[in-house]
């Protein structure tokens, strides 16, 4: 379950970025840590498309962004990963998008382009320490 870090007033806040923006990314150790839902909780919000970062495809086939469809799941994965486990996430229905690897992780300036393509314009970022020193690496 997912552990808050935050006090109420903050993560109200961050709920209303999930009702205005188009997408939540975290990275796969999030997933596999808090098993959370990514979800916008505010009465009548909408909620974002879950992106999931996962260079090897590491993702429980049981979590919560797997199996329920409360938002889309995106997982964007890397040319590397087991194309049996891509085609068991797309059975399930989560979308899987393949980026060429960047030092063996998903580059995310490529996967900017291609989220871009989907017309996903604005991406509330709430991954941890992997996934936030990647970006701020990438300059995203």
């Amino acid at each position: 379950e997912s552990k808050w870090i935050t006090n109420e007033k903050s993560r109200k806040e961050v709920h209303k970025l999930r009702n205005k923006l188009s997408a939540i990314m975290v990275g796969v150790n999030t997933v596999i840590k808090d098993n959370p839902e990514l979800t916008c909780r505010l009465e009548g919000g909408r909620n974002p498309i879950r992106i999931i970062v996962d260079s090897a495809l590491r993702i429980p086939m049981e979590s919560k962004v797997v199996i329920d469809k409360l938002a889309g799941t995106i997982v964007a994965t890397t040319e590397l990963a087991n194309k049996d486990r891509v085609l068991d996430l797309k059975k399930l229905g989560v979308e899987v998008i393949i980026i060429k690897a960047k030092n063996e992780r998903v580059d995310l300036q490529s996967l900017m382009v291609e989220l871009g393509k989907l017309n996903i314009d604005s991406i509330l970022l709430e991954g941890g320490s992997t996934l936030s020193f990647s970006a701020l690496e990438d300059k995203i």
